[in-house]
Formats: C-alpha cells, structure tokens, sequence
C-alpha cells in the first residue's frame, strides 16, 4: 500500500518530507491506477509510464519533497538523487552533477454537480553525466 498523505484537508498546510522513498507515492495519486494488487490496469498506466522519475535498481531514491495544499489547488516539488549509472543501485549525491525535479500542479474543480474532478499537470526534469 503506498505511503500517501490526506488528499483533502479543512485548510491549507505545508509538507515537507525527506526520505529514502520511491516518489510516485506522492506523486500522480488517482483513485484508478495506483496499486496494481487492488485495480485492474495495465502496467504502463500503473506505473506511472507518462513521465519519469529518478530511482535506483529497487525503485527508491534519496530525495526532499515539498507540498503545498489548498482546497482549491496542490502544488508539489521532488528534488531527488539520480543514479551513478543508469538504473544503478548507487545514487549520485552530487547534485549539481545528476539530479530529478518533479514538479506537479493539481487543480479541484467541480464542473458538474455531485462529480468531484481533478485535474494534474506533471513536470520532470533529469539533469546527469551520464554517457
């Protein structure tokens, strides 16, 4: 089961997590495709095929995560470690050498009476040495 953090809240409060963590935990949470033991979806989709994220051989990174969460719209930003090699296990702990950025905005709205809709808009950005 992901480690995930209440969706909705009666004010807006800021997070801040640092940890060994694998970030699509936090990242793209939707109620269809997040945990492919429970739904049924492709792999792609469950995954998180549309954008990337950095991680070792096992999935997991060194990194800092801070939220911003408002009844109306969230805002979330990953700084993370990247791998010495690609899909290696030892991570890079230069980062102005090998770094990821996720960047996500997501936006509540609701257009349609008694339907609850969410919009995300997600960013990456990658920056290593790598050959």
């Amino acid at each position: 089961m992901p480690c995930i953090w209440p969706r909705r809240s009666p004010r807006a409060e800021l997070n801040f997590a640092s940890a060994n963590s694998a970030y699509p935990d936090f990242l793209d949470l939707n109620s269809w495709g997040t945990d492919s033991h429970l739904q049924f979806l492709n792999w792609t989709v469950d995954n998180n095929g549309a954008y990337d994220y950095a991680a070792n051989t096992r999935g997991y990174t060194d990194g800092a995560l801070l939220e911003y969460d408002d009844r109306q719209f969230a805002v979330r930003f990953v700084e993370a470690l990247m791998p010495k090699v690609a899909n290696g296990i030892n991570l890079d702990a230069d980062l102005a050498r090998a770094r990821a950025e996720n960047l996500e905005f997501e936006f509540h709205a609701a257009p349609f009476p008694h339907r609850r809709t969410t919009v995300r808009l997600l960013s990456y950005l990658e920056s290593r040495g790598h050959g």
